[in-house]
């Protein structure tokens, strides 16, 4: 698998692996075209090959970062893809990371929890009625 930052070139690409997750989860174009131009924006792509097949973005502040986002291909997860996007964009970053997960996605939160986050808040009805997001933290390393 290899990693790089991702380009315009690579936006229809990320825009597809959108199509695995219920329409009312996912992220229009706009959205990642401004995580593509956006300032204090680090989105790096996972590829197989030729194959795009995962993606995470960030946003960059002087003291705190936040990730937006993981996407990977439903054929490629488990497989290393979502581990090493995270791995790499916290070592790029060195600065504190938050973000906000479903509290009943099990997978992510036990992603995030083996590469040092812990929770630090809960948003009720954050993903809409009844579903809660916990809000993770990893300290600067």
């Amino acid at each position: 698998m290899n990693l790089a930052e991702a380009t315009a070139a690579d936006l229809a690409a990320i825009v597809a692996l959108e199509e695995s997750f219920p329409a009312r989860e996912r992220w229009s174009e706009a959205s990642w075209r401004g995580e593509l131009d956006g300032d204090r924006r680090l989105t790096l792509v996972a590829r197989d090959a030729d194959v795009l097949v995962g993606v995470a973005a960030f946003e960059v502040g002087p003291d705190v970062a936040d990730l937006h986002r993981i996407v990977v291909h439903p054929a490629y997860r488990r497989r290393g893809a979502a581990e090493s996007l995270l791995a790499e964009g916290v070592e790029r970053l060195g600065s504190r990371v938050l973000l906000e997960v479903r509290d009943d996605n099990a997978p992510a939160r036990a992603l995030y929890e083996k590469h040092g986050f812990r929770v630090i808040d809960r948003r009720a009805d954050y993903y809409g009625a009844g579903v809660d997001a916990l809000v993770y933290e990893r300290e600067a390393t």
